[in-house]
């Protein structure tokens, strides 16, 4: 109950955060809006919770490109490690991104793809909000659904995360 408060109070920090920076109310922001068709690399931590319950960091490196009327597509690899009562663990996904743009500097999207979880083969499908904060670099937060291949083992993943989008 503790980390769903906890995870929660993330959440909500970002979308108020996502309202203040919608607005761009320093003018960090380039006068034509954020260029999301770029390379990015990226870092992401937050927490799970089935069947137990821990903390993860991993690292991204994506690609988005916007198609048409705000519509972005993306792919990313991630990988990193997270906690367990037993330990440290290895995780690494390829992740597709289905996004439209709520404006300028907001991204809203849907994403999920196959990957390895301590060796094991798994998924997860979730959705964020990516919010532009200077003309390189973004915040977001996530929640997703994970499960191994085989249906042994179910989860909830949140995080949050920074990106540095490449010139």
């Amino acid at each position: 109950m503790k980390l769903r408060s906890v995870l929660f109070g993330a959440a909500a920090s970002l979308v108020l955060m996502g309202s203040a920076f919608a607005a761009d109310p320093m003018g960090m922001s380039s006068p034509g809006g954020f260029d999301w068709s770029r390379l990015y690399v990226g870092v992401l931590g937050g927490g799970w919770n089935g069947g137990g319950s821990g903390a993860f960091v991993d690292g991204v490196v994506g690609a988005n490109m916007v198609v048409d009327n705000g519509l972005v597509l993306g792919a990313e690899l991630e990988a990193g490690t997270y906690s367990d009562t037993g330990g440290w663990y290895g995780e690494a996904y390829a992740i597709g991104r289905l996004g439209v743009l709520a404006n300028d500097q907001v991204l809203l999207y849907g994403y999920g793809g196959p990957g390895i979880d301590d060796g094991d083969g798994a998924y997860r499908i979730g959705m964020g909000a990516e919010i532009a904060v200077t003309n390189n670099v973004s915040i977001r937060g996530q929640v997703d659904r994970g499960a191994y291949m085989d249906g042994s083992n179910t989860w909830v993943d949140a995080a949050v995360g920074a990106s540095v989008y490449l010139p």
